[in-house]
């Protein structure tokens, strides 16, 4: 039929146009060779940057109908804190009262537990969980079942839930598991069940144990430690649940004005609550990577561009035997796509190799990066971007290619057989462009690089060298009271200070850098405060050689000693120096006397520097000490200062530790300079990524500029010679070729330095101590852009002041 002749037809001409195509490219390799290598980093490292965007922000998360669910906050006016923590009682009442919700469900946060049997004890993290936990976010065990809610009542048998991770690692898949007993903390719980692979919420953790189980769970309203979750009814919307919550809390405030004064509602959907701030740290970096693409695609083009005037007389004497406009822009474009197809595939390659070196490089706080990978989606974003990088670079080219001039190639002019001066306005702006977002992107590599070094630099409050960390359990079942908990830890801390190699050992509750804090309400003694207006510190535990041991510096006053214990007189303490400046700051605080909570008064005996416990970005709060032989702990964090590798200690301290008690695990086993490491590693993350992206950038606009030169020294070869023949010097024709390559140069820094100003704004939450429009940044960048760019247009202008003018007046 004609409908088959004309496609037979189509597929003939387009096996020919490929055909062709691969000769030309061929007869090209460093053309082919250049342009394919391009493409091939450009869509690389889009599509693997895309994959952890994909894993992170777009993948729904792994709960059923999770658009349905929604984190609830108390939103704490006074503290200034909108995502505050929830009590067990406010919890019990947000679930009678609500009913925008289906369900609503809670965890404490992460807990250190202590498994025994079955193998040597080993720590675990655990969740104290509600029994409707797992049934509102819609997840079923693989064995067995979740809690039952009369499981989750005082006196209930203890059962417990098992991660797929724990049963495959600690009990090897035993599909027998269900119905076991194990021992946690010394007390027997029953396994119930197991959870899905890779099932979590909110932490990574081991088991989970019913909420009534968690020891401090009894405080009531006093203590906000829950984190809930709630699934809206269909049809429901989060402003409503919203406005039926903040009804429901300034209920509560009117009838427990004690503990709920100031508190009210916040909703936040459960994506935007795991996501949190790396969201904007993904998005800058997706569009760092996406303008190497547009670099990329500019570079090409602008290759392009100039091979098309290389083959403006093949073109014109095609069109002259009767190829059309459309015949001759398909043949040229089908070349360019080609190239993008290669490109893409070599990119892909390069994308799963990047993955795998990102999931490797990428910090703890990225939510969800175990689940990094190239899945359908990435592959459909490949393929796309592959498509339309190729339509990107490639249609003007051959619009371009498609309307030869005949004239200027019947008289051997191949310069204006194709584009003339249409097509150098384009490879100019090509090159413009590229230095404009090349400036942007070095700009916004220099802002994060310059907060990265500013953080660094920071004075953690501590000595960081030859300090090794660590923590163990003492499990209240077995060590249930408090003068056992001290007499065991004091035991441990001397015994590790009298291993040779060792300066100071000390233990505390909460390790620097950690992100973990008590806070506790502080009164002064002779300061009457309205109840509810207490101003809040931080409470933290220390024993007398734990500062020595961080080698923090004591301002005024002592540190504890032997005598700071149960026995003593009373209760002592030892401030920061943020408490003394911010409550003491006319006055000494020594001798003063303080309580925390409304408990027992306890005398200020010393002023230490202030350590930077929530992270080397946030500067220190006040922070009240206690004494350790004072003040017990389940979970003491051991600190210990030694004269060489911390490292080599580790044995000698688990010995002792075996010692005093077989049963007692010792575990996050890391030196102070790894804890650094650890909190920083978000912030190098994001500023080396994108210095590598920057340093791409700058690499393919020193290209671009260096291949524009050295095109418009090619098409004014003949101009040249006749200025050297007329007399012209060659810093003459330096200056006459540098100067074009000004001109390119000043147009690219200035426009980028415009859109430098107006993008980098979105980056403020990611820099610490810099502005997004820092002044010496923007300069610096600029100078080193100008002067890559420059020394990459000074080879062709070099060579251009060697041209013979003989050779030059006999061109073409």
């Amino acid at each position: 039929t004609d409908n088959g002749h004309i496609r037979h037809l189509t597929m003939d001409n387009l096996f020919q146009d490929l055909r062709f195509g691969a000769r030309m490219l061929a007869r090209n390799p460093a053309f082919t060779f250049v342009a394919v290598m391009t493409l091939a980093l450009g869509i690389g490292a889009n599509t693997a940057i895309f994959s952890v965007v994909n894993a992170v922000v777009l993948r729904p998360l792994p709960y059923m109908d999770p658009d349905r669910l929604v984190m609830i906050w108390e939103d704490n006016t006074k503290e200034g804190v909108s995502d505050y923590p929830i009590s067990a009682p406010d919890f019990l009442d947000f679930q009678k009262q609500s009913t925008t919700f289906q369900e609503i469900g809670a965890v404490s946060p992460r807990w250190n537990l202590t498994l025994t049997g079955s193998g040597d004890a080993e720590r675990v993290h655990a969740q104290y969980a509600s029994a409707s936990l797992f049934s509102t976010l819609g997840v079923s065990p693989v064995l067995g079942r979740v809690f039952l809610p009369d499981e989750d009542r005082q006196g209930a048998e203890g059962v417990v839930v098992l991660s797929h991770h724990l049963w495959q690692t600690r009990f090897g898949a035993d599909q027998k598991i269900v119905g076991n007993a194990l021992t946690i903390d010394g007390n027997s719980f029953t396994v119930a069940g197991v959870m899905p692979a890779g099932f979590r919420f909110l932490d990574e953790v081991d088991l989970w144990v019913p909420l009534q189980f968690n020891p401090m769970i009894s405080r009531g309203r006093s203590l906000h430690m829950l984190r809930a979750v709630g699934r809206l009814r269909p049809g429901v919307t989060i402003e409503q649940a919203q406005a039926e919550m903040s009804g429901i809390t300034r209920q509560l405030e009117q009838a427990y004005p004690d503990s709920n004064a100031g508190l009210g509602a916040n909703l936040v959907p459960l994506h935007e609550q795991v996501v949190g701030d790396v969201r904007l740290a993904l998005m800058v970096l997706l569009g760092g990577v996406g303008f190497i693409l547009l670099i990329a695609c500019a570079n090409v083009a602008s290759l392009l561009l100039a091979r098309a005037t290389a083959r403006g007389r093949e073109a014109a004497i095609r069109a002259a035997l009767g190829a059309g406009r459309g015949r001759l822009a398909r043949q040229f474009l089908t070349e360019s796509l080609m190239l993008a197809v290669t490109g893409g595939t070599i990119g892909l390659a390069l994308a799963v190799l990047c993955v795998k070196g990102l999931v490797a490089l990428s910090p703890e706080s990225i939510p969800r990066h175990d689940e990094i990978g190239i899945d359908p989606l990435v592959l459909g974003f490949c393929l796309v971007a592959t498509i339309l990088t190729g339509a990107l670079f490639g249609l003007v080219p051959a619009l371009i290619a498609s309307r030869p001039d005949l004239h200027g190639a019947l008289k051997y002019d191949s310069q204006r057989a194709v584009g003339g001066a249409v097509g150098g306005r384009l490879r100019n702006i090509l090159v413009v462009a590229e230095i404009a977002l090349a400036m942007v992107l070095l700009i916004g590599a220099g802002l994060l690089i310059n907060s990265f070094s500013r953080l660094i630099r920071v004075d953690p409050g501590f000595e960081t060298e030859n300090v090794l960390t660590m923590s163990t359990l003492l499990p209240r079942s077995k060590y249930s009271d408090a003068q056992q908990r001290i007499a065991l830890g004091r035991e441990f801390i001397e015994r590790i200070e009298k291993l040779p190699g060792v300066i100071a050992a000390g233990a505390t509750n909460r390790i620097p850098l950690g992100g973990e804090n008590v806070g506790s309400m502080l009164t002064i003694e002779g300061r009457p405060v309205a109840a509810g207006q207490e101003p809040e510190v931080e409470i933290r535990i220390a024993s007398p050689n734990y500062f020595r041991a961080l080698g923090v510096p004591l301002l005024a006053g002592r540190f504890f000693d032997e005598r700071d214990d149960l026995n003593a007189q009373g209760f002592v303490a030892i401030i920061n120096e943020v408490t003394a400046r911010r409550f003491f700051s006319n006055e000494d605080p020594l001798g003063k006397r303080i309580q925390l909570g409304g408990g027992s008064w306890i005398t200020i005996v010393g002023v230490a520097g202030a350590i930077r416990h929530s992270g080397l970005e946030k500067e220190p709060g006040p922070e009240v000490f206690m004494s350790y032989y004072q003040r017990s702990m389940t979970n003491p964090f051991i600190a210990v200062r030694t004269a060489s590798d911390p490292r080599s200690m580790i044995g000698a301290i688990r010995s002792q530790l075996q010692i005093l008690d077989k049963d007692l695990p010792l575990s996050e086993i890391r030196t102070i300079e790894e804890l650094v490491s650890t909190s920083i590693a978000q912030p190098r993350f994001n500023a080396l990524l994108l210095a590598g992206f920057a340093a791409l950038a700058l690499v393919l606009a020193a290209v671009g500029i260096y291949g524009i030169i050295s095109y418009w020294v090619s098409r004014r070869t003949r101009e040249i010679g006749i200025r050297q023949a007329l007399g012209a010097q060659r810093g003459d024709v330096l200056k006459l070729v540098l100067g074009q390559a000004v001109k390119l140069v000043l147009a690219g820094v200035v426009i980028g330095l415009v859109g430098a100003f107006a993008l980098t704004r979105v980056m403020s939450s990611l820099l610490y101590g810099v502005s997004a429009t820092d002044p010496l940044t923007f300069a610096s960048v600029a100078a080193l852009l100008s002067s890559v760019a420059l020394l990459a247009s000074y080879i062709p202008a070099r060579r251009a002041t060697k041209i013979d003018p003989g050779v030059a007046l006999r061109y073409e």
